[in-house]
């Protein structure tokens, strides 16, 4: 009985997550991106990254852009685009 009580706690966790992904999936982010769904990744540039004026309006964790107006860099979090500074480089030895 144990198991069978562990079993279904662990099922309804696992529902109860899956459920809270889809709805948080749709709803849009700062900065009017929203996290891409399965059916948008044929959409989405092949090399992950977007040189543009403006932010993608869908786009995956990772996803780079490049804002043409100001030349920075920003990487996708999952819900901010946020601003990527290459490393500095090395003083010579």
């Amino acid at each position: 009985m144990k198991r069978f009580v562990t079993i279904l706690i662990a099922s309804g966790f696992m529902g109860t997550l899956l459920l809270w992904a889809t709805v948080c999936a749709a709803e849009p982010v700062p900065g009017g991106t929203t996290l891409a769904t399965e059916s948008d990744l044929p959409s989405l540039p092949p090399s992950g990254k977007v040189v543009s004026d403006t932010a993608p309006p869908k786009a995956v964790v990772g996803m780079i852009w490049v804002d043409s107006t100001s030349n920075i860099e920003y990487i996708f979090d999952g819900s901010n685009w946020v601003p990527h500074t290459p490393p500095a480089e090395l003083p010579p030895q």
